[in-house]
């Protein structure tokens, strides 16, 4: 790693992997990798975009490596890296404050600095594929999509650094009415996260909140339910916003069937938002969310908080615990069903029987799925370690991952599963492999093979 910088194959791609390997594996205990690494984001390599590519390390990374928030701030006035610096800064979260009046600079003009018009921030090194030989840094003009990138990532951050300013909440207010859709859509994610923080700014939203994209119409729905009862004059706008016929003449794509994005499921999250904010009135609905459970994740998340409806959910989720349809989407939602009534009730009998016998029998995808909820809601370790061997066993990706993030969640709790780890060190799926190194260095460092 020492020469990550310097020393590159006839493609480059040496330094790129080498740097990809220390970020996700020395950061942040080597100190000598830490200097690399901020030596790195200066841009000291000329056959390879070294800014770029110390910044594509994994999202992991950043929220332990607080001291490059001020190279990383720097680099929000490289508009050719600013897209990707804000992704760092708003990884590592609350510490990366400083960076905040950058970031609100970056999300209306598309990168930080003194520019005498936007038009000259559109302006900067971008990679482009020149030859078979590889890669060239080329000064090439950009459209607006560049530097909407740029915007759209520094308001995520906003969010995700959670310091909510009155400066930070009226630029998210700009941002949730911008020409660009991608900016919107981060926009709305970020005023979710500061959600109690961004009532003043309700009437400017609510002026935008009706829009024509499905995807960001569907981010500011939930949004604006984030808010709960503050947010009470919002309630107009989204009753009608709960009729398909009103949705239909409103979204850009009224027969789109992306899952979330479709007429019926933005019905569905003004419901969600309508019960938010005003739980009586938001009762009605919840038979209708039930009706999507193993189809769509949001009413899940929606129908496991905890609130004034937690009696009527357990009610109305009950009789899928008894769902007759055979298949495997009926198991997934016999078993989501049971997790959800947990939630509320720790001790309801016939859903714990329900998540108990699915851990124990079944395909090992729905039994890793009933151990993992059986963990979450009630603590349950009981035979998990032995279900995250066999998924680390499987040759399917997928399971191996979902047990990789089962362990994660666990922590030293899965400590047994070391050797399981190892072994998964040679698994087929380098996704998989990767979930193993990454729980071998974070539980037992030191029987990481050298």
């Amino acid at each position: 790693i020492a020469g990550a910088t310097e020393i590159v194959d006839e493609s480059g791609n040496y330094s790129f992997y080498a740097v990809r390997g220390a970020g996700e594996w020395l950061l942040p205990e080597s100190a000598s990798a830490l200097s690399v690494f901020e030596s790195g984001l200066g841009g000291a390599n000329t056959n390879w975009p070294a800014p770029r590519t110390f910044l594509n390390v994994d999202d992991s990374v950043w929220p332990h490596v607080p001291e490059l928030v001020p190279r990383l701030n720097a680099m929000l006035g490289n508009a050719g890296v600013a897209y990707h610096a804000a992704i760092a800064l708003g990884r590592v979260g609350a510490p990366a404050a400083p960076a905040v009046p950058a970031l609100i600079q970056t999300v209306d003009l598309g990168a930080a600095g003194s520019f005498t018009n936007a038009e000259a921030a559109r302006y900067y090194p971008d990679r482009v594929f020149s030859n078979p030989q590889g890669w060239h840094m080329a000064l090439v003009g950009q459209d607006d999509k560049g530097m909407n990138h740029n915007r759209a990532m520094a308001a995520l951050a906003l969010g995700r650094i959670g310091v909510a300013t009155p400066e930070v909440c009226a630029a998210l207010a700009r941002a949730w009415k911008a020409p660009d859709a991608w900016v919107r859509h981060n926009a709305a994610e970020a005023v979710a996260f500061l959600a109690d923080s961004m009532t003043n700014q309700l009437p400017e939203l609510l002026d935008g909140l009706s829009d024509s994209d499905n995807g960001v119409l569907g981010r500011k729905i939930f949004a604006i339910g984030k808010m709960g009862p503050p947010a009470h004059s919002a309630l107009v706008t989204l009753r009608e916003l709960t009729r398909t016929s009103r949705l239909q003449s409103l979204v850009a794509e009224p027969e789109r069937k992306i899952v979330g994005d479709s007429v019926d499921e933005l019905s569905a999250a003004a419901k969600m938002a309508i019960c938010r904010i005003n739980p009586q009135e938001g009762r009605p609905f919840l038979p209708d969310l039930v009706e999507r459970i193993g189809y769509w994740w949001n009413p899940v998340q929606f129908l496991t908080e905890s609130g004034p409806w937690s009696n009527d959910v357990v009610r109305v989720v009950e009789p899928l615990l008894e769902e007759s349809v055979q298949g495997p989407q009926s198991t997934g939602r016999k078993i989501i069903a049971a997790y959800i009534i947990v939630r509320h009730d720790p001790h309801h009998s016939r859903a714990l029987a329900v998540l108990h016998q699915n851990k124990s029998a079944g395909q090992l995808n729905d039994r890793l799925l009933a151990g993992r909820f059986l963990f979450e809601a009630v603590g349950e370790t009981n035979g998990l370690c032995e279900l995250i061997e066999e998924g680390f066993k499987s040759p399917g990706s997928f399971i191996g991952q979902t047990a990789g993030n089962i362990a994660a969640e666990m922590g030293n709790a899965a400590l047994p599963c070391v050797p399981a780890f190892k072994a998964a060190l040679w698994h087929q799926s380098p996704f998989v492999r990767a979930h193993a190194g990454r729980l071998i260095l974070k539980l037992v460092p030191q029987e990481l093979p050298i």
